[in-house]
């Protein structure tokens, strides 16, 4: 079997030069595509869109098709574009389909399959065209539901609105939907045949022993998108009904609440802004720290429709973990973590004040045994095994 994953899927070490990229979805696709290597050797080849602000944001007018190196020694090919409003998508579906074609006339006499990352059409419409026309298999990894959390001009809302209209569409026309969470297949394509695998974990990154440092003071550790829909103001208007001073939350990662939290830390020392870290310097963090915190908002969308990607990190380290009860956490999730049921601020503080203050070896005692579980049972390697016994059935 030959398959050609398709998606936006850059080097580790080049996701610094591309803003637009989300650091979650590559490691989604990176995970996949290096187990996919290494149950089928050669046969997978990947077609990868780069992901870049439109011109002005970004000064790429024309990007030519050339080879990326994604990691591993692995390569893909990435398609030209006119990075130009409008004639980007167009472009890219173009040229998208130029190499599906090319890949498909390669490998006509044997069995295929294609992937495709979300349901975005300049991916997904090439994929479906040419795999219909070829009577080939289709996968979409449904990681991103069509919700757009940010704020736009009335032009970029219309533009967003067509193109999730397009991708409701397309998600319906997919042989089988790999989903992160039961309730998007059902609202989006239920008459699809699916498999839920809500992400996976990179063993190379947990490879290391590490002693958590003890200096007195207590760090609740978050990482993530620095968004509304994350949950991250709620949780610091918490501190305000919370009189204990040993402890300290501090943010790792970008958004649009870098500013409010800088500003807050500068009245309240109980919170830090610290950047930007790279995957592994961020999961180094995550295992010195004494909690980890998922706030995010239990009705926001977003929540209903995804998995956080970055609770199976957090699992994985072995750090007590305090999580909303989001939508996409089943009861295997559920009992390795300690919950909050509601996200309001009285909540938040409520359940910081219990976690601070209780018995810290059974706390961690329960992080151990999750950590256990997680990296056999959650690995890259056990879930593309799950993809690939799904694509088989159908």
């Amino acid at each position: 079997m030959n398959i050609l994953f398709v998606g936006h899927i850059l080097n580790p070490n080049d996701l610094s030069k591309f803003p637009a990229a989300s650091i979650a979805g590559n490691n989604m696709q990176l995970g996949y595509i290096e187990s996919l290597y290494k149950y089928l050797e050669h046969d997978i080849e990947v077609i990868s869109q780069l992901p870049i602000s439109i011109y002005p944001k970004s000064k790429h007018i024309h990007i030519k098709m050339h080879t990326l190196d994604i990691g591993n020694s692995h390569r893909a090919i990435s398609p030209s574009f006119i990075n130009l409003p409008f004639l980007k998508s167009c472009t890219l579906k173009q040229s998208t389909s130029t190499l599906i074609q090319s890949w498909l006339n390669k490998h006509k006499d044997n069995e295929k399959v294609i992937i495709s990352f979300n349901t975005l059409p300049q991916i997904a419409l090439p994929v479906i065209r040419y795999s219909k026309k070829h009577d080939v298999k289709t996968i979409c990894i449904f990681a991103d539901p069509p919700i757009d959390p940010f704020k736009r001009s009335i032009i970029g809302r219309i533009y967003k609105n067509y193109e999730f209209l397009q991708s409701m569409k397309l998600i319906k026309r997919f042989d089988g939907v790999i989903a992160l969470n039961q309730k998007i297949v059902e609202d989006y394509a239920p008459m699809v045949p699916y498999e839920i695998i809500e992400g996976g974990i990179n063993l190379d990154l947990f490879n290391q022993e590490i002693t958590p440092k003890q200096n007195g003071v207590k760090r609740i550790v978050y990482s993530g998108a620095l968004t509304e829909y994350s949950g991250c103001k709620k949780l610091i208007e918490s501190l305000a009904y919370i009189q204990e001073k040993n402890f300290v939350i501090e943010f790792y990662g970008s958004g649009p609440l870098v500013k409010y939290i800088k500003s807050f830390s500068k009245n309240d020392a109980r919170v830090q802004y610290l950047g930007i870290q790279s995957n592994q310097n961020m999961i180094n963090v995550e295992r010195n720290a004494d909690f980890l915190i998922n706030p995010r908002k239990i009705h926001d969308p977003i929540s209903t429709y995804t998995f956080p990607s970055k609770i199976l990190e957090y699992l994985a380290t072995g750090t007590p973990t305090l999580s909303t009860k989001v939508n996409g956490l089943t009861p295997y999730y559920l009992n390795h973590l300690n919950i909050v049921e509601t996200d309001d601020p009285i909540s938040f503080a409520q359940s910081l004040e219990w976690i601070l203050n209780s018995d810290y070896a059974i706390l961690k005692e329960k992080a151990l045994y999750a950590k256990k579980e997680i990296l056999n049972e959650k690995n890259w390697m056990e879930q593309t095994k799950k993809l690939l016994a799904f694509i088989n059935a159908l």
